[in-house]
């Protein structure tokens, strides 16, 4: 009877496959070498904006002309939305108050030295300029008669007809006439001065 237990005939074990640890390891790596490909894209694109953009297009170069120097007023327009600051501002008033009637210029407009700006109503003036002026005529009128009754008083005081007291008296009475006369003429001036302020004009 043959032996079946001898050592030729005996199956030998099941090896082991070593091919499943290196699949696996080459997957690992792959698998790093992909991420890492896709971090790097993801960085470039977050580099690139707009600014690398603009200077993507100042790399491929602008297209410059040329054209004949002209001399003439040249207009600079640009579209767009800002506030406009002037360089210096001035602040308009008057030297007399009243009601305003009309305004000479437009905001922004260029003016020139002696253009009207604006006027105010100026019959208030007008009516105080006619009152100093009629205050006046009146003192003259006065003085005058000052003045005449000066003159007969000293042919009567070369008569001695009148005592020295009273040419005194007249000749005081003169000179209180003259001082008011000039206090007529200069509200009279005044009323001449208040009156041209009812225009406003451009000084410079």
């Amino acid at each position: 009877m043959q032996n079946t237990d001898s050592p030729s005939t005996l199956s030998s074990p099941p090896t082991k496959r070593k091919g499943h640890p290196r699949i696996v390891l080459l997957s690992i790596a792959l698998l790093g070498i992909g991420s890492f490909a896709f971090y790097q894209q993801q960085g470039k694109t977050q580099q690139s904006g707009p600014g690398n953009g603009r200077n993507a297009a100042a790399q491929r170069g602008v297209t410059v002309t040329v054209a004949t120097v002209q001399t003439g007023d040249i207009g600079n327009y640009i579209n767009a939305l800002g506030y406009v600051t002037p360089v210096y501002t001035v602040t308009v008033r008057s030297r007399v108050d009243g009601e305003l009637l009309s305004v000479k210029y437009r905001e922004g407009e260029f003016v020139h030295q002696g253009d009207i700006l604006a006027e105010l109503d100026p019959r208030l003036f007008q009516a105080q300029l006619l009152q100093a002026e009629g205050q006046y005529e009146r003192d003259k009128a006065a003085l005058d008669q000052a003045y005449i009754d000066l003159t007969r008083y000293k042919e009567a005081y070369a008569r001695n007809a009148i005592p020295k007291q009273t040419l005194d008296i007249q000749q005081a009475t003169v000179h209180q006439d003259e001082g008011t006369l000039k206090i007529d003429q200069a509200q009279i001036q005044t009323a001449q001065v208040n009156l041209q302020y009812c225009k406003l004009t451009c000084a410079v």
